[in-house]
């Protein structure tokens, strides 16, 4: 596996005026039990031993008398893959260590496992995300009455950090040495078990399997830093765990930590890993994904079929990402020492299976990673030879694009199985176009309701319509035609991401235009919208809603360039409010989009 190098923040330097701390930071875990014979998972094993709290942030911070006491943050770094960290203060200064509740990637953002308020955790502003902290003095002892206990050294030393399941920590804000009042933020007399959501090291297990995931596939960030809620007993733990992406100026989400606790689950945070990673390379379209848990449950299953292409990948995509790194096919829920419920992603029973099916994507998976791996049985003694980032590649999103790099098409199953046949590349473990013949994805795919090579037919083999160089008037007026027909079996309403809810286009443009945007639906009926975006001069997606009428027209100014033409993405969605159930379907909506060049 590649050893991953965190982002190291606010160094002292090394001259001979520092000493250098150093140690080891550990934790316990409750790890998957499981069958001997099938592997299929029973629950949590008791309390293991000590193992490295890998990708963990630990910073060190002094504080200096200059009149009054000065704190300041010397310096912060990520410990590797063997839990070990070393960070440089100043010598003679009084200084304490801390581990804090943070998760480095491999980007710049972390992913910070806040405690938050007994507010509910959309309501709870980002000043009021408090952390988790260990702290330590400089000669490895801690003052459970006083958090911001510190002492000075004249030569290196050495601090570690063992956490286990009755470990306290204290909750307190994240200041850097920039913030006002550092002292008064950093200070803190809340514990976790005085406010009786004791935590032990399960944060720290949450961080390590955050590790684990990025040490594999990168980047398990939506795009930008994300706060993850960790609370026992929070006020709306009803969600399960899920990340909102709704505003990209600030993600947030929450793993579940009610009876029902997910800290140990590695099934549920390599999934959640992996859906905002796929989520952050769909760059041609605007919808985010519902804010709900990848289920594992029969029916939540069925209710992620029918999916847009982008959609069906970005929730299918993430069981093979989870089973590839846990080398099995069973993602499990457990509860304590029991199990609420397993899934075999192998298991399509009742569910359908083509290009828009998430629950088949997945099952998909799970076959091509044997193949990958020249498994002789797919069973539970040949798992364990699995490579874990044999099909990286094919889990890598990628939109396709022509020579001169614009889209000729949305990320979909089709393109990320022709990613199986391109050469192999430097970070490649396995070589996969040598395995994935013409032949051999012919016969693996059609389990899956796929063909290969893709279909021809007018609806699959492309799910981008091409709107052509500056396009105008009447004659370059796309048509789409929609469909509300997939309907929610739960809910018995529309999802308003299915591949029939959704249309995806896109031009180019050589210059500024002032354009006017006509939407036409004569037949749009009562209780359904029609939802167009297109990227404008500002980068930036603007909507044009239709409800209620038959057309609309809106002026929106784009950006273009005659040396290098703009590629400019459009987006139309058919949405339907809870008056329109599945007795009351759209079967098929004409719809017209035109642009017209506005001269005055």
């Amino acid at each position: 596996m590649a050893t991953l190098a965190f982002l190291t923040l606010a160094c002292s330097g090394g001259d001979s005026s520092n000493v250098t701390v150093s140690g080891k930071v550990t934790y316990t875990r409750c790890a998957l039990a499981k069958n001997a014979s099938t592997g299929i998972p029973s629950g949590l094993a008791t309390e293991g031993s000590a193992q490295a709290a890998r990708g963990v942030r630990v910073r060190a911070i002094e504080a200096k008398d200059e009149g009054t006491t000065t704190y300041l943050v010397a310096s912060t770094t990520y410990t590797d893959e063997y839990g070990n960290y070393s960070l440089s203060v100043e010598k003679g200064v009084p200084a304490f260590i801390e581990v804090q509740s943070i998760a480095g990637t491999s980007s710049t953002e972390p992913i910070r496992i806040v405690s938050g308020t007994d507010a509910t955790i959309k309501d709870t502003v980002a000043a009021d995300c408090t952390l988790y902290s260990l702290r330590k003095a400089l000669d490895g002892t801690s003052d459970t009455g006083n958090s911001i206990h510190a002492t000075a050294s004249s030569g290196n030393v050495t601090v570690n950090f063992a956490a286990t399941s009755s470990t306290p920590w204290w909750i307190a804000a994240s200041p850097d040495q920039t913030a006002a009042k550092f002292e008064a933020l950093l200070n803190t007399t809340t514990k976790d078990t005085t406010l009786g959501i004791s935590v032990g090291s399960r944060v720290l297990g949450i961080i390590d399997s955050i590790y684990t995931f990025t040490d594999v596939y990168g980047d398990p960030t939506p795009g930008g830093s994300l706060d993850l809620f960790y609370r026992p007993n929070m006020a709306d733990d009803t969600q399960g765990s899920f990340v909102d992406y709704s505003d990209a100026s600030r993600y947030y989400g929450a793993l579940r930590a009610n009876a029902n606790d997910d800290a140990w689950d590695e099934s549920i945070i390599f999934m959640l890993c992996a859906r905002n990673a796929l989520y952050s390379h769909t760059t041609v379209t605007p919808y985010t994904p519902p804010s709900d848990q990848l289920p594992l449950d029969a029916t939540g299953l069925a209710r992620k079929t029918g999916l847009d292409p982008i959609h069906a990948l970005i929730d299918g995509m993430p069981y093979g990402m989870a089973t590839s790194l846990l080398q099995s096919p069973y993602l499990a829920d457990t509860n304590g020492s029991s199990l609420v419920t397993y899934r075999d992603i192998r298991d399509l029973t009742d569910l359908n299976a083509d290009a828009y099916s998430a629950p088949a994507i997945a099952a998909l998976s799970w076959d091509l990673l044997i193949k990958a791996n020249k498994l002789s049985s797919d069973t539970p003694s040949a798992w364990s030879s699995i490579d874990t980032e044999s099909l990286r590649r094919f889990f890598t999103l990628k939109v396709p694009v022509d020579s001169d790099s614009y889209p000729t098409d949305t990320a979909n199953i089709y393109k990320q199985l022709l990613r199986l046949q391109e050469g192999t590349s430097s970070g490649d473990t396995v070589n996969l176009k040598a395995i994935f013949t013409d032949t051999v994805l012919t016969n693996t795919v059609g389990t899956y309701g796929l063909e290969w090579p893709r279909p021809s037919s007018e609806d699959e083999y492309f799910f981008l319509q091409d709107w052509g160089t500056d396009p105008s008037g009447a004659m370059s007026a796309l048509n789409f035609n929609l469909s509300s027909a997939h309907v929610d079996p739960v809910t018995a309403a529309f999802p308003n991401l299915s591949k029939g809810e959704i249309a995806h286009a896109g031009f180019l443009l050589s210059k500024d235009t002032l354009y006017t945007v006509t939407i036409s639906a004569p037949d749009l009926p009562s209780g359904a919208s029609l939802e167009l975006q297109i990227r404008d001069s500002s980068g930036q997606y603007q909507t044009i809603t239709l409800t209620n009428a038959t057309s609309i027209s809106t002026d929106v100014m784009l950006d273009g360039d005659p040396d290098t033409l703009k590629y400019i993405p459009v987006h139309i969605r058919l949405k339907t409010d809870g008056t329109i159930t599945d007795t009351a379907a759209i079967p098929s909506l004409g719809v017209t989009v035109k642009l017209t060049v506005k001269t005055s």
